[in-house]
């Protein structure tokens, strides 16, 4: 008796341990500030800043994406909010910097500045539109979307097309994923300058 009664004293005992452990909060920024591609070659010789085209770029994010969690998604249909792994920074403006950032470098004859702080005369649109941003439970991180382009904000649509990137997790956990997550916007970023500048804009 006396050992059955031990053993379920030391039971509770490394329950209660266990339970009065803290979860630490990680927090994670996607945005780095430094582009990840190196600027495209030509970039060096030339198209001088003030000769560049600018366009406005307006990035948004699926509602589910609108919240400090980072996601997971764990079945076809079900995504898992993480409680103590999220974002330093809201998802959207840490999309919005590094995709800029991305653009900016590699672009020749473009320069890509966020429409909310655009003033001045009229210019070339850019819309982003993020439809699933996140990591899978078969390890693979995913971004896709669609984007839009117009002469002015407003203006007839000259295309629209939808993206999709997607690569393998090269290791377990969410750190890994918010490096293969950047890596991702700056694929986009290639894939959109490439776009553009094959269109003459």
């Amino acid at each position: 008796m006396r050992i059955a009664f031990g053993c379920l004293l030391v039971s509770v005992l490394l329950l209660q341990a266990c339970s009065s452990v803290p979860n630490t909060t990680q927090y994670y920024l996607l945005n780095n500030y430094q582009a990840l591609d190196e600027p495209a070659a030509e970039a060096h010789l030339g198209v001088q800043a003030a000769k560049k085209r600018q366009v406005r770029v307006s990035l948004s994010l699926a509602e589910y994406l609108n919240q400090p969690s980072l996601v997971m998604q764990v079945k076809e249909h079900q995504i898992h909010y993480s409680l103590f792994h999220v974002w330093a920074e809201p998802l959207l403006l840490g999309a919005t910097k590094s995709l800029l950032l991305d653009l900016n470098t590699q672009g020749r004859a473009l320069s890509f500045i966020e429409a909310r702080t655009a003033r001045g005369e009229p210019l070339a649109y850019l819309a982003v539109q993020i439809d699933y941003f996140h990591a899978t439970s078969d390890s693979r991180v995913i971004l896709s979307g669609q984007y839009r382009f117009a002469e002015e904000e407003g203006e007839e649509i000259l295309f629209a097309e939808p993206f999709t990137f997607e690569q393998n997790l090269r290791a377990d956990g969410y750190e890994p994923s918010i490096v293969q997550m950047r890596h991702l916007v700056s694929n986009l970023a290639r894939d959109l300058v490439s776009r553009l500048e094959a269109e003459n804009l």
